[in-house]
């Protein structure tokens, strides 16, 4: 009933450094009239007596002329950020459209950006862009958020499907990567791209399959999750029962069982508590009714 589209684009930030090509900061210094250059300074003091070449480089400075972009020539300033601003278009195009989508479904869309890991809210099912910000060292901005997301809705026992999405290349070579790091299982799982998800029925069919399989998919959430509480409390109990052998026991073990046999006495131990490990787990009440 309740979907989460998260994406940078739903953030109102201005572009970084690394979003302005050096071509384009070169002929804005070039062609920049001594007007303009007062107004640059009284946004960011330190341009007056930085070197062109470093102060493009940081992002405060990218930042205050994105905020005063309207008060100088746009002749020159334009180039600066046209292929931010159309990525942002066309990016804003593909998510309303996939928006659209969803409402169609009759599902309530809630839109967040970056800081969305902080976001209080409801989902059953969460579109993730795989780098949240203009950097693919964002990628870890989306994991860490979807893991503080998903810790907090599967304490409301909410356990939704997550499709990771993107117009980068890269797409298919991180889902996995991705998947693994933030902890998801395949089977609540798909990365398809934004273009797809917005223009074609790839979006009806990534969905269908999803819930076709939702119900076996939460059973084995489920029983995943028990048979790793039991594992721990299994490997708890058979350490306690380790921590009990004394050199004694060790003795008596090699002399009435092993020495006649030459059998190692670890590989012996290795073996027995392995199977008292599997009866610890086996005999887990939680992990039977699952």
């Amino acid at each position: 009933r309740d979907a989460i589209i998260v994406d940078d684009i739903f953030d109102v930030v201005p572009p970084t450094a690394s979003q302005v090509t050096e071509d384009h900061w070169t002929n804005f210094f070039d062609d920049i009239s001594e007007a303009d250059e007062s107004k640059l300074i009284d946004a960011y003091p330190n341009f007056a007596d930085s070197s062109p070449d470093e102060v493009c480089k940081q992002n405060e400075f990218v930042a205050k002329v994105w905020e005063i972009r309207e008060e100088l020539e746009s002749t020159v300033v334009d180039p600066l950020f046209s292929h931010y601003q159309q990525n942002s278009a066309a990016d804003q195009k593909l998510l309303f459209a996939l928006k659209e989508k969803i409402e169609n479904w009759g599902l309530a869309v809630t839109t967040l950006g970056a800081d969305f890991a902080t976001t209080s809210c409801s989902a059953d099912i969460i579109f993730i862009d795989l780098f949240l910000g203009p950097d693919e060292v964002n990628e870890q901005t989306s994991i860490q958020g979807l893991k503080n997301l998903l810790k907090r809705l599967y304490q409301q026992g909410k356990h939704p499907l997550v499709v990771l999405m993107s117009r980068s290349t890269r797409l298919a070579n991180r889902s996995i990567p991705f998947r693994d790091a933030a902890e998801l299982y395949e089977s609540r799982f798909r990365f398809v791209s934004k273009e797809e998800l917005a223009r074609s029925n790839k979006f009806d069919r990534t969905l269908l399959r999803l819930l076709d399989h939702y119900d076996d998919s939460i059973l084995l959430t489920k029983f995943l999750d028990t048979w790793q509480v039991g594992l721990k409390d299994a490997g708890e109990a058979v350490v306690k029962l380790i921590r009990k052998l004394d050199l004694t026991d060790l003795a008596q073990i090699k002399e009435l069982l092993l020495n006649d046999e030459k059998q190692m006495a670890g590989a012996y131990l290795v073996d027995t508590f392995d199977r008292v490990l599997l009866h610890e787990i086996e005999n887990s009440a939680d992990l039977v009714e699952v």
